[in-house]
């Protein structure tokens, strides 16, 4: 960040980081910090498996569907936030991963239960899309994406994959 001076003799800051911030820019610089983005203390242990993701192929504009297991591991109640975060394909230049869903789960000991998340590519954060600047829109590329599953934005338990293709005759 750096302040400057506009043409019109108004204060301006220049933000050069772009997209790179919080956990976006540790993970982009290969830093783990002693608390990632998500990180919570629990009197308890939790496991994540079995993540599955449909479809496997996706034209982009339908809702992604990503399910797993969460259970208690430990010996006493608790609650743990499963946290799901995407990759994008490389060419679109995005930070490594994005935050695009969560849940809050209450489990006892020994308990497992199967979480749902609908990752809606029509939802107002555009988890599947980056702003294209020539054309003013949000568009979805083409490409394998990535889907993690952990507790925190340093902690993934299980990653998945799908990928977009553009129907013939269609663009984005």
């Amino acid at each position: 960040m750096t302040a400057g001076v506009s043409v019109d003799g108004i204060p301006t800051t220049n933000y050069s980081e772009g997209l790179q911030t919080g956990y976006r820019w540790y993970q982009a610089q290969g830093i783990e910090p002693l608390f990632p983005f998500g990180f919570g203390l629990s009197y308890t242990t939790f496991s994540i498996s079995k993540l599955e993701v449909t479809p496997k192929v996706s034209d982009g504009k339908h809702a992604i569907l990503v399910q797993f297991f969460v259970q208690n591991t430990g010996s006493t109640p608790g609650a743990e936030v499963p946290q799901v975060y995407m990759g994008l394909p490389p060419a679109t230049g995005e930070p490594p991963t994005r935050l695009v869903a969560f849940n809050k789960v209450k489990l006892n000991p020994g308990e497992k239960t199967k979480v749902q998340v609908l990752i809606d590519p029509a939802a107002t954060n555009h988890p599947l899309a980056t702003w294209d600047t020539e054309s003013q829109n949000w568009t979805v590329a083409q490409g394998d994406y990535r889907v993690y599953v952990g507790n925190s934005s340093a902690d993934v338990a299980a990653a998945d994959s799908f990928t977009v293709r553009t129907p013939a005759g269609q663009g984005h």
